[in-house]
């Protein structure tokens, strides 16, 4: 009788070891993955609004920034207000940047569908848009821009908005002011002179996946984990056939 109780003693002492041990083995794993998946933003706050973006304006208006290398997920900036019945329409671009000679942006990495900032309702403040970027792949310390432009959507009414801006120490605000009868595409535009004004930055905020390899210990918790919830399988799957 004494053996009995000795060894359901120790059959409950064994399944509570193993609770405790795959309890610790999540514990192990989420945080090597969420080490996995962190996530830089670059984030610049609204402080104020510049008008001129759009048909009679500046065409094309642009933040120069310096990527953080990894896969962009979102961006998201701010137009208007405006107070043009057919409202602003305009795409999101992503390009890379040539400073060799001034600032101009050239190669286009990602344009996003036609968007529009209408009328109604009547906003007095800035509208914050947000645009999926996919993964986008930046590389750390290359200098890119994120632009509107409204050239590809103009529609022969003429229409302005303000854009939202902020202040940010990597990089500057350019702009491309074609007037209201422009000419030419937009390679040609990407290729002239673009106005730089480093005193202003627009508004914005960037999401960015860590894509670098992991740390050894990152990796060391990651293998402590795996082989813990493996053995404590092995073990339940022993004790199984044990009761059979």
């Amino acid at each position: 009788m004494k053996r009995r109780e000795f060894l359901g003693s120790v059959g409950f002492g064994s399944a509570a070891m193993n609770r405790l041990l795959r309890l610790t083995t999540v514990s192990v794993l989420l945080s090597a993955v969420t080490s996995l998946a962190d996530a830089s933003t670059i984030s610049v706050p609204v402080t104020g609004s510049l008008s001129g973006f759009g048909d009679t304006g500046e065409q094309y208006r642009a933040q120069t920034f310096t990527g953080v290398g990894g896969l962009a997920d979102e961006i998201t900036f701010f137009v208007g207000p405006t107070f043009d019945a057919s409202g602003v329409g305009f795409h999101l671009l992503i390009t890379e940047v040539d400073t060799s000679a001034g600032i101009h942006p050239t190669n286009v990495l990602f344009e996003s569908a036609p968007l529009l900032l209408p009328l109604f309702p009547i906003q007095f403040d800035p509208t914050p848009f947000t645009v999926a970027l996919g993964g986008l792949p930046l590389s750390a310390g290359n200098t890119y821009a994120w632009m509107l432009d409204a050239f590809v959507a103009r529609d022969g009414i003429f229409s302005e908005a303000n854009t939202g801006i902020g202040s940010y120490a990597g990089g500057v605000m350019i702009s491309q002011p074609l007037g209201p009868f422009p000419g030419g595409t937009r390679d040609e535009h990407f290729q002239s002179p673009w106005l730089v004004r480093p005193d202003l930055d627009l508004a914005f905020s960037l999401t960015v996946q860590d894509t670098t390899v992991p740390e050894p210990s990152t990796m060391t918790l990651l293998v402590i984990g795996l082989g813990s919830f493996i053995s404590s399988r092995r073990c339940a799957a022993r004790r199984r056939r044990r009761r059979r």
